[in-house]
């Protein structure tokens, strides 16, 4: 892992050398706001680290500066993830005004089931920031034990101090960390072990809309963003915040300046709880390849994963994170795969059906389809995870995961010339280092929350300028529909929507 990005002098922070993140060393509480609904105006030399988050030159949301090209703020404040419709203003009180810094790319959590409880997101800038009194980074909390009920803490935003509109100044207040039970009282099962509420009892002082995306500053670090409050100062509705400890090593192994993931290979190792759409498939007891839950009765994957059609020689496993720990394994009841799969081995997709209902749960959910209505816009972060390998030859069967890009069409028929269909898409980084591997194939591709594809290929594991090669799910989406649609049992017909993903 490398090293944190020191919060030092300006000189320091443009050097190339220099890693990405920030760290503690330089942030004091001067830097924290002084004593947004509640509170009072600050310039910005005292909040140096306000971001102001744009959408096609009109003021959106806020943000966190937390490295030379990277901003902090919630997913829903940049939903559309089309990085050309955004732009990013620091180091000023009227960001409206101030110039507008151009996006490079966008990242949300590769756990992204629903935006709108996993709202948070990484802005890529095009250029590196430079340092000084009026911009300066600030370093993340990692510990969730610091976030102690009754602990001081530090909100500010460019304000809308009623329900109705926007005051375009720069404000800054206290609050306190509450009880979790507050939060759950109020707000009931919106809250979840990812967020934590600030704020009064009483009201008065509080987030508002136009903070949204904006810090939470603890102990001079970052510890929260704005995610949602009823209303403005409400009595009783006290702010709620994602915390940044939960989501720190999602943050620190996000892909770096030069586009190359950490660490599936190359990924991080996560729990089951992450990707609960995961599930492993087993040949004659041994793990053989990924696949996705995508129903009730339904697992998605390769066809090369089950080419043998014989339903007693598979079992599936799901709801764990080390699948081969577990000795019970669901049986199948069948296989459907395109009547062309014979012919041409590209259409390499199955639909494994089930003998039983599955029972969800937190660690067992399916994932919606993305549409064949949906395009897979060149650029785009997607998440790859699996049980795989993490180097040729190599076993691993420690579930992790990775993000990488969906790449141009021209980028994968270079790499492989007579391969390339109009069902296949590539993803990964043409640098190498970040990729599925041979485990991890028949595994989801995941995109704004959806499956987009299904492992099928690669050149050994992350070799450079040979990326993963993925089955289309929208272009396969109205067969692998009209499949469950042709069962006779009703609940065998359903597939998974959006609509039944809240966690």
């Amino acid at each position: 892992m490398y090293q944190l990005l020191r919060c030092v002098l300006p000189v320091l922070l443009i050097a190339a050398s220099v890693p990405r993140i920030c760290s503690a060393d330089k942030m004091d509480d001067s830097n924290s706001g002084n004593l947004i609904v509640g509170g009072f105006v600050v310039s910005i030399d005292q909040v140096p680290y306000q971001a102001a988050v744009l959408h096609n030159g009109k003021f959106s949301c806020g943000g966190s500066i937390i490295g030379p090209r990277w901003i902090l703020t919630a997913l829903h404040c940049i939903e559309t993830m089309e990085p050309s419709e955004y732009q990013i203003v620091v180091g000023t009180d009227d960001p409206e005004n101030g110039t507008k810094l151009q996006v490079e790319n966008m990242f949300a959590p590769p756990f992204l089931i629903n935006g709108s409880v996993f709202d948070i997101a990484l802005v890529m800038l095009r250029n590196r920031l430079e340092y000084n009194g009026m911009v300066q980074c600030l370093p993340l909390l990692k510990s969730i034990e610091e976030i102690a009920v009754g602990k001081p803490a530090v909100i500010s935003g460019f304000e809308s101090t009623d329900e109705g509109g926007y005051e375009m100044v720069l404000k800054a207040a206290n609050v306190n960390i509450l009880p979790v039970e507050e939060c759950v009282k109020a707000y009931g099962l919106l809250i979840h072990e990812h967020m934590f509420c600030a704020g009064y009892r009483e009201g008065q002082v509080d987030t508002c809309q136009g903070d949204s995306g904006g810090p939470l500053v603890l102990d001079s670090k970052l510890a929260g963003v704005i995610f949602y409050g009823e209303g403005c100062a409400r009595v009783h509705y006290p702010g709620v915040y994602m915390s940044i400890p939960w989501f720190y090593d999602w943050i620190v192994n996000t892909p770096n300046d030069n586009n190359t993931a950490n660490m599936v290979v190359g990924g991080f190792q996560v729990d089951i709880e992450t990707v609960p759409y995961q599930a492993a498939i087993f040949y004659a007891g041994e793990l053989l390849c990924g696949g996705s839950i995508i129903g009730l009765h339904w697992v998605l994957t390769s066809y090369h994963c089950v080419s043998t059609r014989i339903p007693s020689d598979y079992g599936i496993v799901v709801g764990v994170t080390n699948p081969e720990a577990v000795s019970r394994r669901i049986q199948v009841e069948d296989f459907i795969f395109p009547a062309v799969t014979e012919s041409d081995k590209t259409y390499d997709i199955a639909l494994v059906k089930l003998n039983q209902s599955l029972v969800y749960s937190e660690a067992v959910q399916c994932i919606p389809l993305l549409s064949a209505h949906d395009a897979i816009a060149y650029g785009k972060p997607a998440y790859i995870s699996g049980f795989g390998f993490t180097q040729d030859g190599g076993p691993e069967t420690q579930l992790k995961i990775a993000t990488i890009q969906v790449l141009p069409w021209q980028t994968c028929q270079e790499a492989y010339p007579t391969l390339m269909r109009k069902h296949l898409l590539c993803a990964g980084v043409t640098e190498g280092q970040v990729d599925a591997c041979q485990g991890d194939s028949g595994g989801p591709l995941v995109v704004d929350g959806q499956l987009a594809g299904v492992v099928f290929f690669g050149k050994g594991c992350a070799d450079p300028n040979h990326p993963g090669v993925y089955i289309s799910v929208p272009w396969f989406y109205d067969w692998i529909v009209d499949a469950a649609r042709n069962q006779s049992n009703a609940e065998n017909r359903e597939l998974c929507t959006a609509a039944k993903q809240e966690l």
